[in-house]
Order: C-alpha cells, then sequence, then structure tokens
C-alpha cells in the first residue's frame, strides 16, 4: 500500500525532473544557435549577422521544444470518460 508521504516525494521529484529538462532544453538550444552563429561568422567574416539570427533560431527551438514538453504533460481526457459523464 502507498503512503501518502511517499506519494508526495515521488510527484516532487517528477516535477523536479521537468523543471530541469525544461531548464537544460532552453540553455542548450540557445547555446548551440549562439556557438552555430558565431563560428560561421568567424568562418565567413560577417561581422555578427550569424550570431544574431543563431540566437534567435536558438530561442525559438527552445520555446518550440518546451511547448512540446508541456503539451505532452497535460494529456486531455479521453472520449470514453467524457461520454459516461453525459450519460448520468
Amino acid at each position: 500500500m502507498k503512503k501518502p508521504q511517499d506519494e508526495a516525494v515521488r510527484e516532487f521529484f517528477r516535477s523536479f525532473g521537468l523543471i530541469t529538462q525544461i531548464g537544460l532544453t532552453v540553455v542548450l538550444a540557445i547555446g548551440i544557435g549562439f556557438a552555430g552563429g558565431f563560428y560561421i561568422d568567424r568562418w565567413l567574416d560577417t561581422g555578427h549577422v550569424f550570431l544574431i539570427i543563431g540566437i534567435l533560431l536558438g530561442i525559438g527551438a527552445a520555446f518550440f521544444n518546451v511547448y512540446r514538453m508541456l503539451l505532452r504533460g497535460f494529456v486531455p481526457p479521453s472520449a470514453d470518460s467524457s461520454d459516461d459523464i453525459d450519460n448520468e
């Protein structure tokens, strides 16, 4: 039998894992965009044009990935359960 305290600890670590995953996703996406833009600018000697483009693409990718992670966490109720409510 599960204790309420065990369930609370499990939920804490699940939430902590999600927050950590979101943070790492944002940092890595922006960092990869920054590094890619920086090295392309050095290679082509274009100033900071690709650096800015890389950072913007990294920010966009970060928000898109966080959005997908959060959608995966919020699963809508199935159609079967809504039919049960209507039949009552």
